[in-house]
């Protein structure tokens, strides 16, 4: 039997899940004061949409495919491994997992082959995204009507950084991909940066990005497919306050979430 697994990196609940969270994110305890800015995050943004959006993507997925979706997170319940060891217990041999992330990143690869190691003699596919093709279309088709009719303006791809160590198909796919899509949606004006960009980190940060005297800053985060925290709160709130007082106006393009269930479907 066949089935699908969407997977995302986690959905904190509350404090107690929040700790959990960060803990195997970051491979350690966090400390309180990381607890209470996380906390703040949330409160500021009405918390993280990821479980409920995985679950709506699931159900979509479900409709137009003909065989079972479900979803798992890889730091915090439900952990992927649990669901793996589930799904093989009910039967399946057949298991499809679907990272949601836009771009391949060695530590995320790693983290999901590590998931897999108890799957036995059942054959598990990993799917990549930046290898579908369908993805390009609806970024390009999001971004079109989201500029429709603005004036002068730039358009900023960002993808959320990551350690520059071995991080060259990373950095090389996200560019490729921004070149596409702009090439496609006819954006002539472009700039590509990191959010959460740090020392030893891929660069450039958005907040280094020369943005001249563009009043209408468009910002497509391309390395989620859903909303999440680092764009509720690290891009609506802190990078769009930031740009009110440099003198531009912030506009955020995507996630596509209303075209991807169909452009996923017919890949799966």
């Amino acid at each position: 039997m066949k089935s699908l697994t969407l997977v995302e990196f986690g959905a904190p609940s509350d404090k107690n899940e929040l700790r959990e969270f960060l803990r195997n994110l970051n491979g350690r305890d966090p400390d309180n004061s990381e607890i209470e800015r996380a906390l703040g995050k949330y409160m500021l943004s009405g918390g993280s949409p990821i479980r409920v959006k995985i679950q709506d993507l699931k159900v979509k997925l479900a409709g137009a495919l003909d065989f079972p979706v479900d979803y798992a997170f890889l730091y915090n319940k439900p952990y992927l491994s649990d669901v793996i060891e589930s799904k093989i217990s009910s039967g399946f041999d057949n298991i499809v997992i679907l990272p949601l992330f836009t771009f391949y990143s060695k530590r995320t690869a790693e983290d999901i082959e590590q998931c897999t190691k108890g799957a036995g003699n059942a054959k598990v596919e990993v799917l990549q995204l930046y290898k579908i093709g369908c993805l390009a279309k609806v970024w390009s088709n999001r971004l079109k009507s989201d500029i429709k009719g603005l004036e002068n303006l730039i358009v900023i791809f960002i993808a959320h950084s990551i350690p520059a160590g071995k991080s060259e198909q990373y950095e090389m796919s996200f560019r490729k991909f921004a070149e596409q899509i702009s090439a496609s949606a006819g954006c002539k004006n472009f700039l590509i940066g990191y959010q959460n960009s740090r020392n030893g980190w891929l660069g450039p940060s958005i907040y280094d990005l020369k943005l001249g005297t563009v009043r209408n800053v468009v910002a497509v985060p391309l390395s989620f497919l859903l909303t999440n925290m680092e764009i509720l709160y690290d891009l609506d709130v802190e990078y769009s306050r930031y740009l009110k007082q440099t003198g531009h106006t912030y506009i955020r393009s995507g996630p596509p979430e209303d075209e991807l269930p169909a452009c996923l479907a017919s890949v799966v």
